[in-house]
């Protein structure tokens, strides 16, 4: 029996030595990510996986890294709302329910074939492929019983955009963009809508601007030009300083556009002062920023501007100052990137390597990194989505798997329960120090005793100590255990399938 358990501890310390040179060659195969969005990825295999969801309080529960939603396959794109599309067209709605970190998922009958989804503050507006709109009604997040509410906008048809703003009253205001170049803003109601007739050959609609096919912006009173006590809704008027633009993207105070020489326009609000003695200093006139070029996309981040080039590199540079030069320094974040997309106060990255970067706040893990770092002035990498099987079978885990310093870790009851295994996670004498205790009493097999403490690292196998090269942790209240150690342990073969990012857990049956 001794000789036994020495080789079982011989045989989990030498794999604990070579898994980093295996998890780390897996770190550059990415591509199996098919599409992404600021907080959610499809793999290429159509599952889906999200992060940083936001129920269940503070950040007990919260989901720091992808994690898969079992039940949903096939998927094609994702939007807000929690609302997802099939490849035929069919849209689903996932929760998630906080006292049990399970998913469940629902189909929504009145929604086909999305282009679109956004939010408001009451409720949400969706575009389909066919230009027609539906009110989305919602409190705070889009729920079950929301469903059977959703409304078509009657009358309104033949739409390719929405977007929406806060007017001079600071009421939220909406506005459709037609196939034929003119603009709908509703009237007080979102059943109803009334053409702009200052708006013409728009091509583009962003918060309160609008682009026209002549490549002037125009610009509707909004809350943002209350710097200039701009009251009101009013008509439109044309940005003056700007021309041959090619793209915009418009913000709550600051907005950009890029010309068709790929140079960057701001104007807008920079900023000085924090909290409560935040001020805001107005630069009506567009500025061009002489210290950068090329520029393929840009957005304003909290008080940053993020672009990317042409050559795939973003750089960011400051607005928080009180005059905005007209060449500030701009930093470079990241090199060899195809693809940046803005969340609320973050941005995801992809890389040619098709792996996800963050960067910017992070305090409610939207950067995908597997904490709660406030915020994050250099690109951190998005977890990798890893899904994990037993015997042929995918396990639904309470949160994905983290990697760290190389070695894989998983919750502590997502797998080793179904091996048979009984878990109690305790807290020490002394109130600080948590361990948990893993046991395997088969008839057919062994007894088998884990004990491994979260303080000091150190893991005892039937008696026998080993230091553990990297702790476990806790990470939202979900506590992490290493994933091959204690599956070998119990006596699991695994396996690493590093192009689909697959764990695979054989047990003897």
């Amino acid at each position: 029996m001794k000789q036994k358990i020495s080789f079982i501890v011989l045989a989990a310390c030498l794999f604990l030595s070579t898994i980093h040179a295996s998890v780390s060659a897996a770190a550059s195969a990415h591509a199996d990510i098919q599409a992404f969005e600021p907080t959610s990825l499809i793999k290429a295999d159509g599952t889906f996986w999200v992060w940083e969801n936001r129920a269940g309080g503070a950040q007990t529960g919260r989901l720091s890294v992808p994690t898969q939603i079992h039940g949903l396959t096939d998927v094609a794109a994702s939007f807000p709302d929690h609302l997802v599309m099939k490849e035929d067209g069919t849209v689903w709605l996932w929760e998630r329910d906080p006292s049990t970190l399970t998913f469940q998922v629902y189909p929504v009958e009145k929604l086909n074939n999305l282009a679109a989804v956004l939010p408001g503050n009451k409720e949400s507006l969706a575009l389909d492929v066919q230009g027609r709109v539906y009110i989305i009604p919602r409190d705070y997040e889009l729920t079950y019983s929301d469903l059977e509410k959703i409304l078509m906008i009657p009358g309104v048809t033949n739409i390719k955009a929405v977007t929406n703003y806060y007017d001079g009253d600071y009421q939220l205001r909406w506005l459709l963009l037609k196939e034929d170049g003119t603009v709908l803003r509703d009237t007080g109601s979102l059943e109803t809508f009334e053409p702009l007739t200052s708006m013409v050959d728009i091509i583009d609609i962003q918060h309160n601007l609008a682009l026209k096919e002549d490549g002037t912006v125009w610009s509707l009173p909004s809350a943002a030009s209350g710097l200039q006590e701009s009251k009101g809704h009013g008509n439109a008027s044309k940005l003056n300083g700007l021309s041959d633009i090619r793209s915009i993207t418009g913000g709550t105070y600051s907005s950009l556009a890029i010309d068709s020489e790929s140079r960057l326009w701001f104007w807008g609000a920079t900023y000085t002062g924090y909290s409560d003695g935040t001020s805001l200093h107005e630069h009506s006139k567009p500025v061009r920023l002489t210290s950068i070029r090329n520029v393929k996309k840009a957005y304003v981040i909290e008080r940053s501007i993020v672009a990317l080039t042409q050559e795939g590199k973003v750089y960011s540079a400051s607005i928080n100052r009180e005059q905005m030069p007209a060449d500030p320094e701009f930093t470079l974040l990241a090199s060899g990137v195809s693809q940046i997309k803005k969340g609320d106060r973050h941005i995801i990255m992809q890389k040619i390597d098709g792996s996800l970067w963050g960067w910017g706040m992070n305090k409610d893990a939207q950067l995908g990194h597997g904490d709660f770092q406030i915020e994050y002035k250099t690109p951190v990498q998005v977890q990798r989505p890893i899904s994990v099987v037993l015997n042929g079978e995918s396990v639904a885990l309470s949160s994905g798997v983290i990697i760290r310093n190389n070695q894989a870790f998983i919750p502590l009851r997502s797998v080793f329960e179904k091996m048979g295994a009984g878990i109690s996670f305790n807290t020490g004498a002394d109130g600080t120090s948590k361990y948990v205790v893993i046991k395997r009493n088969d008839k057919a097999a062994a007894p088998v005793e884990i004990t491994i403490d979260y303080k000091s690292g150190n893991a005892v196998l039937n008696g026998q100590t080993i230091k553990l090269p990297n702790k476990p942790f806790i990470v939202a209240g979900i506590a992490y255990l290493p994933l091959r150690f204690v599956s070998e342990s119990l006596g699991a073969n695994v396996s690493w399938a590093q192009q689909e990012g697959r764990i695979t857990i054989t047990t003897e049956q």
